[in-house]
């Protein structure tokens, strides 16, 4: 019994373990960080290295970094970061934590102008003004957002106003402390009388102080609070000038750096015979050297040593890619140009039966036309193909191979495998008016499509290219086997020429044909309607049995002939069409 009760607790339990769960090859091989799980005394000593911009990006990866870093138990480390800067970072002022200073330092944002994102520090700190790098940004916002006071030919409203500019923020430089664009000009222009302050700011202040002025109890408090505003905006003007300096050496620095790296790079482009952009934009090499640029940092000849095998290996990918590209460019530029030559060849008078141009592409001279690599690639074969006359002849004899082949394809599909005749004055069976070809392709598309497929001489069947052409048949390219005897037309056509004493095989039968112009009736139909031979190739697949008769030169028939094409014209979605319906 015991043994029987254990038996079902395990089972029970088995049943209701929870299933181990699996990580796939991917999340397994991510990992996680293991930054976090440093202790801080550690984490302090690494940070203490970088610079406060790095501290700044690893404080906002995740909340633990967040709140461990923005801790001020920890403002050491922003300190000792700050200390070891590469150019002196002025002081900050009492308001300032650390890490609220390094976001004020070095945050990007949008330029208030134009709305651009800029990777720029503020054009003026003083007034936490954000504008892009250029001119007219700059003058665009000085005239419709600034407001410049004392001087500059627009004085001071009232004298009563003046305290206000003793504490309110204004520019640290009319000019913004920044280089014109066009490179010419001081950074810093000389102190002036004008200040610029900000038109919303301005408005501001002046409705505050025309508040306290209406009562002297409140004028005399607000003095008071003034008083200690004027102070304060004295050392955060200080700061804020200071800051100005700053950030046009870092940006002198950075652009120094940015020389170097690039100076660099190319100088080992040119010693190891590199394209200098295919080393720029290189995953190894690109990477290392963007970052580098970002963090105002050297790239030196130690680091290019360590990264060298996987560089060469990356340049040389990176060469094949380009040099496949050039020549899928060059090779799609020959296509064309055979294209070209093609429809020419396609408008001569003495064109004679031409292959769709797919199969015009496989004719051995054009084959060779199209993966030619001569010396000047890039120009493609139009040229030759058109002014050489040996080229011209070429094709000209690969075209009648072509022909010769196409004939005796055709021919047995027709009945006439190996026909040969000693006598000239006898047609080939596919030149013939009884070759007439259907393509099983098209006939076997549904709906009312199939109605529209027409009927093809030998001309039509060997330039045929089905409508719709998907990639597999596109692939397959142009075949005989396609094609079916077309068994109503050639009936029609052997009632024709019947009527008309003639044989089908002889070469006097297309001009008797010509010569019917619109004198066959079709006796199948109801009413009688008469044609031309064109028209009957047509309207001949409307019958079971088409029968036909054709009437005398001499009798005139009242009836209106059938006028070629009119189907197709009446179903065109026009609006003559649609009143030529009604």
């Amino acid at each position: 019994m015991n043994a029987t009760h254990d038996a079902d607790a395990t089972h029970q339990t088995a049943s209701t373990k929870r299933a181990k769960s699996t990580r796939s090859e991917s999340e397994k091989s991510v990992g996680r960080c293991l930054v976090g799980s440093l202790p801080v005394e550690l984490l302090h000593i690494i940070l203490s290295s970088t610079t406060p911009r790095d501290i700044l990006a690893l404080a906002r990866t995740n909340k633990y970094f967040c709140a461990t870093l923005v801790n001020p138990a920890h403002a050491g480390i922003w300190k000792k970061a700050r200390s070891q800067f590469p150019l002196t970072i002025p002081e900050p002022t009492p308001n300032f934590t650390e890490p609220a200073y390094a976001a004020f330092l070095f945050d990007h944002g949008v330029c208030e102008e134009c709305g651009k994102k800029v990777k720029l520090m503020y054009a003026s700190f003083a007034i936490r003004l954000r504008l892009c790098d250029k001119d007219p940004c700059r003058d665009r916002w000085k005239a419709s957002k600034g407001t410049s006071l004392v001087g500059a030919g627009e004085m001071f409203y009232q004298d009563r106003y003046n305290s206000i500019l003793e504490w309110a923020p204004s520019l640290e430089y009319n000019n913004f402390g920044l280089p014109p664009s066009n490179g010419v000009g001081s950074m810093i222009h000389p102190p002036s009388l004008e200040i610029t302050v900000r038109k919303v700011d301005l408005a501001e202040y002046t409705n505050e102080y025309n508040k306290a002025a209406l009562d002297e109890d409140d004028m005399k408090e607000y003095a008071k609070q003034k008083t200690a505003l004027v102070l304060r905006n004295k050392s955060w003007m200080k700061l804020c000038k200071a800051l100005v300096v700053w950030r046009n050496m870092c940006t002198t620095h950075a652009q120094k750096i940015v020389a170097a790296n690039f100076a660099l790079a190319k100088v080992v482009a040119i010693q190891e015979g590199w394209v200098l952009w295919d080393m720029l934009q290189s995953r190894t090499f690109g990477s290392l050297y963007r970052s580098r640029n970002i963090s105002w940092l050297k790239v030196d000849h130690d680091d290019l040593v360590s990264i060298r095998p996987e560089l060469e290996a990356e340049l040389l990918q990176i060469k094949e890619t380009l040099k496949r590209r050039t020549d899928e460019k060059e090779y799609s530029k020959r296509r064309k140009d055979v294209e070209s030559f093609y429809h020419s060849v396609k408008g001569e008078d003495d064109a004679g039966v031409l292959p769709p141009l797919s199969e015009f592409r496989k004719l051995p001279m054009v084959q060779r036309m199209q993966y030619k690599i001569g010396h000047e690639p890039s120009k493609g074969v139009a040229k030759e193909l058109k002014s050489s006359q040996l080229v011209r002849e070429l094709v000209k004899e690969d075209l009648g191979r072509w022909r010769d082949e196409a004939k005796v394809s055709l021919g047995a599909i027709l009945g006439f495998k190996g026909w040969k005749s000693a006598s000239t004055n006898k047609l080939h069976p596919v030149d013939r008016l009884t070759a007439r070809f259907r393509c099983k392709k098209c006939d076997s598309k549904p709906g009312p499509r199939q109605r529209d497929v027409p009927s093809f001489d030998f001309a039509g069947a060997c330039g045929h290219v089905c409508t719709g052409n998907n990639g597999r048949l596109a692939k397959d390219g142009w075949t005989a086997d396609r094609f079916v005897p077309d068994s109503k037309a050639i009936d029609v056509v052997a009632q024709v020429l019947r009527e008309c004493g003639s044989n089908s095989d002889d070469g006097k039968s297309i001009e008797t044909v010509k010569k019917l112009g619109s004198r066959i009736i079709c006796t199948s139909c109801p009413a009688r309607l008469r044609m031309d031979f064109r028209t009957l190739l047509h309207h001949c697949h409307r019958h079971e049995g088409p029968a036909i008769e054709v009437l005398p030169e001499d009798e005139v028939d009242a009836t209106v002939p059938v006028e070629y094409g009119l189907r197709a014209k009446l179903l065109q979605k026009e609006a003559e069409m649609e009143r030529r319906r009604r």
